[in-house]
């Protein structure tokens, strides 16, 4: 395991689905094998938790929630992002902010810094989620935001204290609260041993074990070119999951369009401070941690085909599903383990 692992015990326990849970055939002794389904709203999206137990996880599960809507949601109004944001700085962190900085700060730098959660100003200035938006964003201005990156020579973290050292420093944690949140259900399910389990948050996915049928946990991925079709026929391609967690960024469903018709992705390139203008439309990653796989999703989404497939190849704990277009034909990549379970 390299450098870019993750430490699993440093954790402390929006979106539309871009996978689907496909169906496989049942062995005869395991088709009326029933689990148990939690679900719900969270994080301005949907959970989904599938479970091979009697036992009620859902007050661990929710408390989970819980502590992180009050630590990295900004929009929760006292949450401690917030208070850090409009402040500058944050006294006595609890554990989950504090972790979850440590993490976005270390895989700031492992992944070049196209993982950015202090872009947030860059991304505040263009405004997308205003309707009629205008694509105009003055220069100079955006030249000043740029030195407010990169977050870990801007944001001081110490146990009892995380203070920017700069003034107009804010940070956005939401590219890795869902993977996460992930990673803290796991923890709880793992250590209650719980067999056969598949957790999914707004797209983002962690199967362990077998589904109702016995089989192997099957995902499908979404063909871009199809979204919204609501149908298994728009799946891409499928994996099977066997400890092992996917996420997926895309540009597909969220642009802007300016009046000349060109279509302008909702994603901002931490470097140029710029909407990405790269071919990628998708990129699916996967691994033994869903915060990993989260992270990297959105640091590849940003990278563009070329510098992904070199980011993705260089690590031997993820492998990564890419989709591109060229010369208006879609394409796809896979790095040479996607298929392989960790067992094959």
């Amino acid at each position: 395991m390299n450098s870019r692992s993750i430490r699993f015990n440093r954790f402390i326990l929006a979106l539309t689905s871009v996978f689907l849970i496909v169906g496989c055939k049942s062995d005869q002794e395991t088709k009326q094998r029933s689990y148990t389904l939690v679900e719900g709203p969270v994080f301005g999206t949907y959970y989904r938790i599938k479970i091979d137990s009697e036992i009620d996880f859902k007050p661990k599960i929710d408390s989970i929630f819980q502590v992180i809507n009050e630590a990295a949601n900004s929009y929760v109004g006292e949450s401690e992002i917030t208070t850090f944001n409009q402040t500058g700085q944050l006294k006595n962190p609890s554990p989950t902010f504090l972790g979850m900085i440590k993490e976005a700060q270390h895989f700031q730098q492992i992944t070049n810094g196209y993982f950015e959660p202090a872009i947030y100003p860059v991304i505040k200035v263009w405004r997308f989620e205003e309707q009629g938006a205008s694509m105009q964003v003055d220069s100079s201005e955006l030249k000043e935001l740029l030195k407010l990156v990169p977050m870990h020579e801007n944001i001081a973290i110490s146990d009892t204290l995380i203070k920017a050292t700069k003034q107009g420093v804010k940070i956005d944690l939401s590219a890795m609260g869902e993977g996460y949140a992930i990673e803290g259900i796991h923890q709880v399910l793992s250590e209650a041993q719980v067999a056969n389990y598949m957790i999914e948050i707004g797209g983002e996915i962690f199967a362990h074990g077998k589904n109702e049928k016995g089989n192997p946990w099957t995902i499908g991925i979404e063909d871009p070119s199809k979204a919204g079709q609501n149908s298994y026929e728009n799946i891409i391609t499928k994996i099977e999951l066997v400890d092992q967690g996917i996420s997926t960024s895309g540009s597909y469903r969220k642009f802007y369009t300016d009046e000349q018709g060109h279509k302008y992705p909702h994603i901002i390139d931490p470097i140029t401070g710029y909407p990405v203008k790269h071919h990628m439309v998708s990129v699916s990653v996967k691994g033994l941690s869903p915060l990993v796989a989260d992270i990297y999703a959105t640091a590849c989404m940003t990278m563009g085909i070329e510098k992904a497939k070199e980011f993705i190849t260089s690590d031997s704990d993820v492998q990564a599903f890419m989709v591109y277009y060229e010369k208006d034909s879609l394409k796809t990549w896979n790095s040479p383990n996607f298929y392989k379970t960790p067992t094959q």
